[in-house]
């Protein structure tokens, strides 16, 4: 049986939260510093028992203040006429700023592309991009279809947005960020539902497993992004990536098996821990009596 830390760690935070935002930027270019947003579009949903349901959106957009690059007119079929008249950045920062809050936020590559792109333009405005959680709906379809699957459906064998939409029969106009939007959430409904129903599955099948907890240990990775809080128990040893903000467990150990929500609320309390950003600071050496 598979681990998958992918949809532990989203329906952590598909359970512990009321509202996703489901976003999409159109760029001038690839560069999150150097270039600038020139379309920006977000779906807010009610999460209802890991149901999305729409309930807010805001679409706009931005002038650059700068030429567009004439592969990007091809791409999104904006010219600088169509921006001309648009808002600038700083007219419509904080209207994005109140839309977004603190939610989790989903989107399409969003993790490796449109965050760094809002939090560069935060940066620009003197604050944090900070959101509750991230939610990649890219890394569920590499992780949910193989390209083996897109070529026997007669698809390419790419993990694009237009791509993975027409595999499940979603239709839509690719690159127009508020369509982007909701075939993306229109996705990440589908991969919600099947990894609720595996989950289901493997629960019937083995059981949810409560272990003992032997110890909690902090452990100082040879880089920053490697530090880790350890949980030994009575299931195996499991870990906490300071940097990522998932467990993750260690070669033999089945996360899925696991009830990670109950481990993480005694490692809290083993801890002396009220929430996930105080435990984020522990670097003790706690035995379990």
């Amino acid at each position: 049986m598979k681990t998958n830390n992918l949809w532990l760690n989203a329906s952590k935070l598909l359970s512990a939260h009321k509202e996703i935002v489901v976003f999409d930027v159109e760029t001038t270019g690839l560069s999150h510093k150097d270039d600038r947003v020139i379309e920006f579009a977000a779906v807010k949903y009610i999460i209802n028992n890991f149901t999305l349901l729409e309930s807010d959106a805001l679409h706009l957009y931005i002038n650059p203040e700068r030429p567009l690059p004439e592969k990007i007119t091809e791409i999104t079929g904006l010219t600088d006429n169509d921006l001309v008249d648009a808002p600038k950045e700083h007219e419509v920062f904080q209207q994005i700023y109140e839309f977004m809050g603190d939610a989790v936020v989903a989107g399409y590559n969003s993790d490796t592309f449109d965050i760094m792109f809002l939090e560069s333009m935060y940066l620009r405005f003197g604050t944090d991009f900070v959101p509750a959680g991230t939610i990649d709906a890219l890394k569920m379809a590499r992780d949910r279809i193989t390209k083996k699957e897109l070529k026997e459906a007669g698809k390419q064998e790419k993990h694009k947005l237009e791509i993975i939409a027409d595999y499940f029969h979603i239709s839509f106009t690719a690159h127009a960020a508020l369509e982007d939007v909701r075939a993306t959430a229109k996705i990440l409904q589908i991969f919600i539902n099947e990894y609720r129903k595996e989950a289901e599955e493997v629960a019937a099948q083995y059981g949810i497993v409560k272990p003992y907890i032997k110890r909690i240990s902090y452990w100082k990775g040879f880089k920053w992004d490697r530090n880790r809080i350890y949980v030994s128990t009575s299931a195996g040893d499991i870990y906490y990536c300071q940097y990522k903000r998932e467990w993750g467990a260690k070669a033999g150990v089945e996360l899925d098996m696991l009830d990670i929500n109950w481990i993480e609320k005694e490692a809290w309390r083993l801890t002396n821990s009220t929430n996930a950003d105080e435990f984020l600071k522990f670097t003790g050496n706690k035995h379990i009596a």
